[in-house]
């Protein structure tokens, strides 16, 4: 079973707009927020708009025991 729980990072490469999250479930976390970002639904707008322009995400993810030390 992988690990689940942890925080992570969004950074569009191109702009450096980032967006720092925590999760329980990191994989459907993360698939959710590709979602939104590729239907421009996404709600840190200026991430949205960068990725629009240039759609180049880094992701970093920390994994932890608890939500309690992600968060």
């Amino acid at each position: 079973m992988a690990r689940e729980i942890g925080c992570y990072i969004l950074t569009h490469r191109y702009s450096g707009y980032f967006y720092i999250g925590s999760s329980q479930h990191l994989s459907k976390r993360l698939s959710n927020h590709q979602y939104d970002l590729t239907k421009g639904l996404h709600c840190n707008r200026k991430l949205q708009a960068a990725f629009t322009g240039w759609s180049d995400l880094k992701v970093e993810i920390n994994y932890t025991d608890t939500i309690e030390q992600a968060r």
